[in-house]
């Protein structure tokens, strides 16, 4: 007899519902950042695994995703999935959504290696602890590039949908979907 061994890393792609990409930082030598600051090509690791932390940085809350963290010669984003299976994930995942081009990014670092020039500091690598969506980003031009849509994908799909109707105070909308469930 034949199998096919799936190992967990394959797994988890076959559902990319909640799967996103988000640019939190670009390099511009001449257009420093909202806090003065001039992050180069570099500065980040790529492949970096990070926390996409609740909306603002909010440290004191779980986190809403993981992600991981690329970058070329003009920006850094990070390719990461919400958690749609918690309440926070999935509020973040469709407030994202709904923002759609009005969503900005940032990240929570510390600086390893830096210098000032002309008045502004010179990021040069960056340990990055966790990628968050925020209301105003100090970088510029930080945003959604891509999500992934939420799709029916069976019993799963389904009980996100109705936790996501109860959290929402929605009862009546829960019971009427449970009792055309019973009739089907």
């Amino acid at each position: 007899m034949l199998t096919k061994n799936i190992t967990a890393e394959q797994f988890k792609f076959l559902d990319d519902t909640g799967s996103f990409r988000a640019v939190f930082s670009t390099f511009d030598f001449n257009e420093p950042d909202k806090h003065g600051d001039i992050t180069l090509p570099g500065s980040f690791t790529d492949g970096e695994k990070v926390k996409i932390a609740a909306w603002g940085h909010d440290w004191g809350a779980l986190p809403v995703g993981r992600g991981v963290i690329y970058s070329d010669n003009q920006k850094a984003w990070v390719e990461g999935k919400f958690f749609l299976d918690t309440t926070h994930g999935l509020d973040t995942y469709n407030t994202i959504k709904g923002l759609a081009e009005l969503n900005q990014w940032s990240y929570g670092f510390d600086v390893i290696d830096s210098e000032i020039i002309d008045g502004h500091r010179v990021l040069k690598k960056l340990k990055v602890y966790e990628v968050s969506p925020v209301l105003v980003g100090a970088g510029n031009h930080t945003g959604l590039e891509t999500i992934k849509s939420y799709r029916y994908q069976g019993a799963k799909a389904l009980l996100l949908e109705l936790q996501a109707l109860k959290h929402q105070g929605r009862d009546y909308q829960l019971l009427n979907e449970i009792r055309r469930l019973k009739m089907n």
